[in-house]
């Protein structure tokens, strides 16, 4: 896909009439919700409209009703239910309008469905019914990556007391992760669950960006704005 410089705001990327779905993915502490947030502000001075998801929105946002009802009710979520979700969603975007839409964490939901149990086959699958309903949307996945040996201990100096102990437990719960038990079999799987990531991502029809993020977070926003204007070069 082609995509020369905005001149627009309805030619996000020179995708004229199309809405571009920026998913900001990697492990605690690689800095998605900064990133997030500096390509709003970026992009929103260039005159695009804009939208931001962010990781918390899944248990609020009305498209995501369904999925906030089932986790509450079982700590599990059915891939079809995610599926539909987003898949109204990627409607209500391209409805409205927006020209761009970035999201912290949202799809292609691998950590959660490896946590609930499912194969990376399994997976697979449900990234293919993801790329189909996502109709007229053109998705580009940002994954950020660093050993969790750096990027966790960041992740907790940075929350509350207690989010280490939180975090370790929810993955021991888990069908899927119940291996988990201390820090360093969280970071281990956190190891694992980047390589499915990257596996799964590369094979779909979905681009994908990778970006080390141990760098100062500035640095990190450049050189995903400077990968993303590699894919917007024209063609010669």
């Amino acid at each position: 896909m082609t995509m020369p410089p905005v001149d627009t705001e309805r030619d996000c990327y020179g995708v004229a009439g199309r809405t571009v779905l920026l998913s900001v993915i990697g492990s605690p502490g690689t800095g998605k919700s900064t990133l997030c947030g500096t390509l709003c502000r970026h992009y929103a001075s260039q005159g695009l409209c804009v939208e931001r998801f962010e990781e918390h929105h899944i248990m609020t946002h009305p498209d995501y009703r369904t999925v906030a009802a089932e986790f509450g009710d079982s700590a599990q979520v059915a891939p079809g239910t995610l599926i539909d979700a987003f898949a109204r969603y990627a409607g209500r975007c391209i409805d409205n309008g927006r020209d761009l839409v970035i999201t912290d964490a949202l799809i292609p939901h691998i950590p959660s469905l490896l946590a609930w149990g499912h194969s990376e086959s399994e997976i697979a699958s449900v990234i293919t019914e993801l790329e189909k309903v996502s109709g007229d949307l053109t998705v580009i996945i940002i994954m950020l990556t660093s050993d969790p040996a750096v990027t966790l201990p960041r992740a907790i100096a940075r929350e509350a007391d207690g989010w280490a102990d939180s975090y370790i437990q929810k993955l021991t719960a888990a069908p899927g992760t119940a291996h988990v038990v201390d820090l360093p079999t969280a970071i281990q799987h956190l190891r694992d669950e980047a390589a499915v990531s990257r596996r799964l991502i590369s094979r779909s029809g979905w681009q994908l960006i990778t970006v080390d993020a141990t760098a100062d977070p500035s640095r990190v926003a450049e050189l995903v704005l400077e990968r993303l204007g590699e894919r917007s070069a024209p063609s010669a």
